[in-house]
């Protein structure tokens, strides 16, 4: 079980389906809360577990990245930047962190680590988080 807390966050879109996304977890994940809101960075001092990530609701973790997480959990980072494969009109891919020890705090209003300049980061290469934004 990875002890992680994930925020599942509204994704406004057609696809919605937070169900789907922790189902893509194997259902390996300590705690989660499915919020209405985006803005995380008040949530993250209730977090009981060594990590938190959060993900939209349209999206998933396909399962070589859901495989390789738990040694990325091990590793001596502050937080993990992931690859996204936006399944849309077009393909597009982005790095956006998303995995993120219990101590790191997160600038209001957006999904990005305070100090991330300073922060021990990792790129996980083996997988993605997959969001599907078709109309």
């Amino acid at each position: 079980m990875l002890d992680l807390t994930l925020f599942i966050l509204p994704s406004g879109t057609k696809r919605h389906d937070p169900e789907k996304t922790i189902h893509s977890f194997g259902n390996e994940i300590r705690a989660v809360n499915i919020l209405d809101h985006v803005d995380v960075s008040s949530l993250v001092r209730t977090v009981k577990t060594q990590w938190y990530g959060h993900l939209f609701s349209c999206e998933t973790l396909d399962p070589n990245l859901m495989a390789i997480l738990p040694l990325y959990f091990q590793e001596s980072v502050d937080f993990l930047v992931v690859f996204q494969k936006v399944i849309s009109e077009e393909l597009r891919t982005f790095k956006t962190p998303r995995f993120f020890r219990s101590y790191v705090e997160i600038i209001p209003n957006t999904l990005y680590p305070k100090g991330d300049i300073i922060l021990r980061n990792r790129n996980v290469m083996e997988g993605w988080v997959i969001s599907d934004a078709r109309p």
